[in-house]
C-alpha cells in the first residue's frame, strides 16, 4: 500500500498544478484584455489624429475661401481705395492661415519641451484689439452682434505677445464655431486685484495657492452658443478630445495647447456654460514681470509694438459689408458705466 503521506504530497501536488494552470490562464487573459485596451486605445488616437487633420484642413478652407473674392475683383478695373482694401482682407486671411501652421508646429514643440516662453512690457489692450478685429468679417457674414467692451483704454503688463494671441484666437475660434448664425459673442477686457476679485481668488484656492494681493489683467468671452456639459468641461483640454455633441469641425489640439500657453503664463481660466445657453471663458493675467522664471524676459530690449490698426480694419469692413454694420461694435467704456455693463446679459 501507498503510504498516506505520499498521498497527501500526490493531491497536494496535483493542487498546486491546478492552481498554477489557473493562475497562468488568469494572466493570459488580463495581458490579452490589456493588449485589446492597448489596441482601442491607439486606433481611438488614429482616430482623433486623422478628425484634427479633417479639422485644420477645415480651418484653412475659410480663409481660403475669403481670398478667392478679393483676387477676383483685383482682375476688375477697381479704384486705388478698392484694390487695398482688397489687399486688406487678403492678408488678413494670410495672416490666418499663417496662424494655423505656426499652431501645428507649437503642437509639435509642446511635444518635445521645447516652447518657449518670452515676455516683454507692453499695452495688452492693443494686442487684444488686434485679434479680435480678426473676427469681424466672420461675425459680420454670419450676422453674430460681436461686441467688445474694454474698460481701460492702456494696460500695462508683461506678457508674451504671440502666446497671448494664440489663447484668445483660440478661444474665439470655439465661442464663434459652436455659435449660431444670428447670435451674440461679448469680448471684455480690465483689470482686478487677486484678493478683491472673489472668483479668482476662490480659483487660486482651489488649486492651494495662497491668493496674494497681486494685480491682474483678465480677458473674458461670453457667447450664446450650444453651451458644455459639466463632464466636458473636465476634458475640453486634454489633446484631441472632442465633446459629444460636436459637429468634428472645431480645432483638435486647440485647447490643450491653450492649457499648456496658461501654465507657462501662470494664468488661470474660469469656465462657466449652460447647454443650449452659452458659455464664458474668463483667463487671468498676472500683469507685473514678479512671475517670470529665468531666461522668460525677453532678451531685446524693446517694448511690444503692433502693426495696423483694428480702428481701420473695421472701417474697412463696415465699408465692404454695410448691412451688417451695426453688428460690430468696439466700445471703450468709461468707469462709471462699467458696473452696469458688466451686469448686463448678452
Amino acid at each position: 500500500p501507498v503510504p498516506l503521506f505520499l498521498l497527501d504530497l500526490l493531491i497536494l501536488g496535483r493542487l498546486a498544478y491546478a492552481r498554477q494552470i489557473t493562475n497562468n490562464r488568469r494572466k493570459l487573459n488580463f495581458e490579452l484584455q490589456l493588449e485589446r485596451a492597448e489596441f482601442q486605445r491607439r486606433e481611438e488616437v488614429d482616430q482623433m489624429k486623422l478628425q484634427f487633420f479633417t479639422n485644420i484642413s477645415h480651418e484653412f478652407r475659410t480663409p481660403l475661401t475669403l481670398l478667392l473674392g478679393p483676387l477676383q475683383k483685383l482682375k476688375e478695373n477697381i479704384s486705388i481705395r478698392e484694390r487695398d482694401k482688397q489687399f486688406g482682407i487678403m492678408e488678413k486671411n494670410v495672416n490666418r492661415m499663417l496662424r494655423l501652421v505656426n499652431q501645428i508646429i507649437d503642437f509639435r514643440k509642446m511635444d518635445q519641451g521645447a516652447l518657449e516662453f518670452k515676455a516683454a512690457e507692453g499695452d495688452v489692450v492693443n494686442t487684444i484689439k488686434e485679434v479680435c478685429s480678426v473676427f469681424d468679417e466672420m461675425a459680420a457674414i454670419r450676422k453674430i452682434r460681436y461686441d467688445q467692451l474694454y474698460y481701460e483704454s492702456e494696460i500695462n503688463a508683461w506678457y508674451d505677445h504671440d502666446k497671448i494671441e494664440k489663447i484668445l484666437t483660440n478661444i474665439l475660434s470655439n465661442a464663434f464655431h459652436y455659435s449660431l448664425d444670428g447670435g451674440k459673442i461679448r469680448v471684455e477686457v480690465d483689470t482686478c486685484n487677486s484678493i478683491e476679485n472673489k472668483e479668482l481668488s476662490d480659483t487660486l484656492k482651489s488649486e492651494n495657492r495662497t491668493a496674494v494681493a497681486e494685480d491682474y489683467f483678465y480677458i473674458s468671452v461670453s457667447d450664446t452658443g450650444k453651451g458644455i456639459s459639466k463632464e466636458d468641461i473636465d476634458r475640453i483640454f486634454k489633446r484631441f478630445y472632442k465633446v459629444e455633441d460636436s459637429d468634428g469641425t472645431g480645432m483638435g489640439i486647440g485647447l490643450s495647447l491653450v492649457k499648456k500657453l496658461l501654465e507657462m503664463h501662470k494664468a488661470e481660466i474660469h469656465i462657466t456654460s449652460e447647454i443650449n445657453k452659452g458659455s464664458s471663458f474668463i483667463v487671468y493675467f498676472p500683469m507685473g514681470k514678479e512671475y517670470l522664471g529665468a531666461g522668460e524676459e525677453s532678451d531685446t530690449d524693446k517694448t511690444i509694438k503692433h502693426e495696423g490698426s483694428p480702428a481701420l480694419q473695421e472701417a474697412i469692413l463696415k465699408d465692404e459689408v454695410p448691412e451688417y454694420a451695426d453688428n460690430l461694435e468696439t466700445i471703450q467704456v468709461s468707469r462709471p458705466s462699467q458696473s452696469y455693463l458688466k451686469k448686463l446679459p448678452l
